[in-house]
């Protein structure tokens, strides 16, 4: 196995192992959200020695995963941001923060599909 296909391997795995967790972290959701980038990446590496019916589906694939954590991730970054604002509109974080248990609670159910 080339080291590219070793690296597509290794990361696939780790955005798995971190997704199948029991209590995910929003520092699990950002680092299996950089294992599947760096999937991606290596699967471009790999592209010239696959068919490209096959990379297409791969890759497709990968975005799709990709796109799954991007709810968390976005609901995380509007409660930091909210985080620092002054106190009186610290209250408007409440949908936020009931959006972000929604998006990981969808996020849980994708990754046991």
């Amino acid at each position: 196995m080339n080291r590219a296909a070793a690296e597509l391997a290794a990361c696939i795995a780790r955005a798995r192992a971190l997704l199948e967790r029991a209590r995910m972290t929003d520092q699990d959701v950002h680092e299996a959200r950089k294992a599947v980038k760096k999937a991606r990446a290596a699967l471009r590496l790999l592209r010239p020695r696959l068919p490209e019916g096959l990379y297409r589906q791969e890759n497709l694939c990968l975005r799709d995963a990709g796109r799954l954590l991007a709810p968390v991730r976005d609901a995380r970054s509007q409660l930091d941001a909210l985080e620092r604002l002054p106190r009186r509109f610290q209250r408007l974080g409440a949908g936020l923060r009931s959006e972000q248990l929604r998006a990981r609670a969808e996020l849980h159910e994708g990754a046991r599909r």
